[in-house]
């Protein structure tokens, strides 16, 4: 499935406000996957759009994945969201097998404000308590591959250079609705901020999920999930300083307040 159903389509019309889709793509074997990522990234700068693309490296948590890119569009309204995504259409028929997209209200305060306070990354280091060097408790930060990383899926990724950066994507389910939302953000983001900017990084994207654009309950993907976010890592180096400091009350938290979790680990594209 590579386009949005009648219901779905209506969906992202009906939204009011400024909108983002999050679509995770799977190419035809032998599709140019550059050549159709420049197509559609031009459309979507044409519509007025913002475009983030998120090559996939690996899944941290939850269920493994077919598709090799996700990209995060964003528009100031639904009217340029759609224009984008149908002036698409002829590259996507031709490189693309399979699509999953999410709709979001976009939160822009946050990637401004987080990617603003990282360069007082030495301000938040005095109260974060981050140890630098910290072994890593296995019985503390790793478990439940529905909710978190395995021993085995952080290894591979602390393979390879540890300076390299990377983009990780939360997709985060709530137990008891808005509630759960509350709770989430008082028990695990707000502690877990800090630190994120202790170590220089910030939230690349965050959104609120209005619902599935694309795709059906098939995909893996598919899980009637409530926020994103994108966070931005310096490197696999400063990535493994935090699970070493993460605060236990975080991963309890995560635990119980969370339904489902997935943590997808994207490369850092080059400038230019």
């Amino acid at each position: 499935m590579i386009e949005p159903s009648n219901a779905q389509r209506d969906a992202l019309e009906g939204a009011r406000g400024p909108v983002a889709l999050l679509t995770f793509w799977t190419l035809r074997v032998g599709a140019d996957e550059r050549g159709f990522l420049a197509r559609s990234e031009r459309v979507v700068s044409e519509a007025g759009g913002r475009r983030l693309t998120l090559p996939i490296e690996q899944v941290l948590a939850g269920p493994e994945l077919a598709c090799t890119v996700a990209t995060w569009d964003e528009f100031r309204d639904s009217g340029a969201a759609l224009r984008a995504w149908d002036a698409g259409a002829a590259a996507r028929a031709a490189a693309v097998e399979a699509a999953h997209g999410l709709l979001l209200r976009p939160n822009r305060v946050a990637p401004a404000v987080t990617g603003a306070l990282r360069r007082l990354s030495w301000v938040f280091r005095w109260f974060a308590h981050i140890e630098e060097g910290r072994p890593i408790e296995p019985d503390r930060v790793f478990g439940d591959p529905r909710l978190l990383s395995t021993q085995e899926r952080f290894e591979r990724l602390m393979q390879g250079d540890p300076d390299r950066p990377f983009f990780n994507i939360n997709l985060a389910r709530f137990v008891g609705g808005e509630a759960g939302r509350v709770a989430v953000t008082k028990r695990i983001y707000d502690p877990s901020g800090p630190k994120l900017l202790a170590l220089g990084g910030h939230a690349a994207a965050v959104g609120k999920v209005l619902g599935t654009f694309v795709g059906d309950d098939q995909d893996p993907l598919f899980d009637a999930w409530n926020d994103v976010a994108i966070a931005a890592w310096p490197s696999r180096a400063v990535f493994r300083d935090y699970m070493a400091n993460v605060d236990d009350g975080v991963v309890e938290a995560r635990t119980e307040l969370m339904d489902r979790a997935m943590q997808i680990v994207c490369s850092v594209l080059p400038a230019g």
